[in-house]
């Protein structure tokens, strides 16, 4: 009898020690804003070229061989999927990695012992590690391992330790099945609450890089149709180096009437009303033809007033124009009728007024109007440029000196394809200012 409870005994526990040992990683994520799959080795392959290209020091640990090294050196599965889950303003985030060998972590966390203070609060069933000025946590078992940033560790440990076998939550299981045709380094998925009042059900980023030009491509899927349709055959602003902003929108303006339009009218009314905006006015006024430039400075005329004496030495007044260089503006705006109510609600609100025979729209220079029926151009040059053709519907943004474009490349009726293209080097001078940042901060007495 005591043979048989003994060989019970053992053969429950070792059934629990399998149940354990075949939960999947995939099965203990904890779902935020934003849920990321990474493929360390397939990005460290893809980051070489850009850390080779500006000879940045840190090229010799990123490599292949040396993740590899470092992974059996630490006992860390770096072949196998890493993921991450964050919140929109990154005020919380962590990223979950399958481990090999649990036992050979610690000697990881005694490379930093003597360069930074670790707090362990670890149990009999979970090493948790803090790392103090870096308001990081290292938490692991015996097949995973959890990096954390946040105000909420021990509610994230209970759901990844009490998780159950061929579990997965809800939002996790969307993404691994919306992205299983996917194959690039970093996926990124979101079905967060954040997205539903501007009528999306979710979006799917992923990247592409090489040495000089980083890509992210985006899949946002609405939850109905959302009616919006390219123009042909349309005009706009010249696009040149100088310009630092740039927008152009060449959409058929009948998706005005539908609800998912009506939902994007209500968030950006909300953002109007700091400025107390006519958005309404503005929408209904607008055709779906936009084109904005903002950069370089271009030639101006303002009006003075001089004070000359005559022969008998008596002061009068003159008025002169002068050309003065200004910021350049320019921008051209298809409209309906309804362009006078919405003008007349700018005076009314101050938002634009008159000035030397010109108008002034908030902050930006003085701007000269030209109208007709389907269009109103501005511009702070005494000219207005002329226009050319141009169908795309892109966003052009200037970061640190580096340009960045945000295309609507593609749709269906309820879906739509963005792409965002930046320099690399964009990137390197981020990494690089907050580098020097950390160096510049001063050290905690101890």
């Amino acid at each position: 009898m005591i043979a048989a409870v003994l060989a019970a005994v053992l053969l429950f526990k070792s059934k629990l020690l399998r149940n354990e040992v075949s939960i999947r990683l995939q099965e203990r994520l904890p779902v935020s804003d934003v849920l990321i799959r990474l493929k360390i080795m397939d990005l460290s392959k893809e980051l070489s070229p850009i850390l080779y290209k500006y000879k940045l020091p840190i090229r010799e640990f990123a490599s292949s061989d040396f993740l590899l090294s470092q992974g059996k050196l630490y006992g860390i599965n770096i072949q196998q999927e890493a993921y991450m889950f964050s919140k929109m303003d990154m005020s919380e985030w962590g990223i979950m990695v399958a481990l090999n060998d649990s036992s050979k972590v610690i000697n990881f966390v005694d490379r930093f012992r003597k360069s930074t203070q670790i707090l362990d609060s670890s149990t009999s069933d979970v090493r948790v590690l803090h790392f103090a000025e870096q308001e990081i946590a290292l938490c692991y078992e015996k097949n995973y391992a959890l990096i954390y940033y946040g105000k909420d560790l021990a509610k994230r440990l209970r759901r990844i330790r009490s998780v159950q076998k061929n579990h997965k939550d809800q939002a996790w299981k969307h993404f691994f099945q919306r992205s299983k045709d996917i194959t690039d380094p970093i996926i990124a998925y979101s079905e967060s609450a954040l997205l539903q009042p501007w009528g999306m059900q979710y979006a799917v980023v992923r990247s592409e890089n090489d040495s000089t030009h980083i890509r992210l491509s985006g899949f946002l899927k609405t939850f109905e149709p959302h009616g919006i349709r390219f123009r042909k055959g349309t005009k706009g602003l010249p696009l040149n180096a100088s310009d630092t902003k740039a927008v152009e929108l060449h959409l058929d303006s009948t998706f005005k009437q539908q609800a998912f339009a009506l939902k994007i009218t209500s968030e950006l009314h909300k953002l109007g009303k700091k400025i107390g905006f006519p958005t309404n006015l503005f929408l209904s006024a607008w055709d779906g033809n936009l084109s904005f430039r903002e950069g370089g400075r271009v030639s101006s005329t303002e009006k003075i007033i001089v004070t000359e004496f005559d022969e008998n030495f008596n002061p009068t007044e003159v008025v002169r124009l002068q050309k003065i260089m200004v910021p350049g503006y320019s921008i051209l705006l298809g409209v309906n009728p309804g362009i006078k109510q919405f003008i007349q609600a700018l005076y009314a609100k101050g938002i634009l007024r008159n000035e030397e025979q010109k108008l002034r729209f908030l902050y930006a220079p003085l701007l000269s109007m030209k109208a007709d029926k389907q269009h109103y151009r501005f511009s702070s040059s005494s000219h207005f440029p002329k226009l050319v053709s141009s169908e795309e519907n892109y966003v052009r943004w200037t970061l640190n000196e580096e340009p960045c474009f945000i295309r609507l490349s593609d749709y269906g009726s309820d879906f739509f394809n963005l792409t965002f293209d930046m320099p690399s080097k964009l990137l390197i001078k981020e990494w690089q200012k907050k580098k020097r940042k950390k160096k510049l901060k001063p050290t905690k007495p101890q």
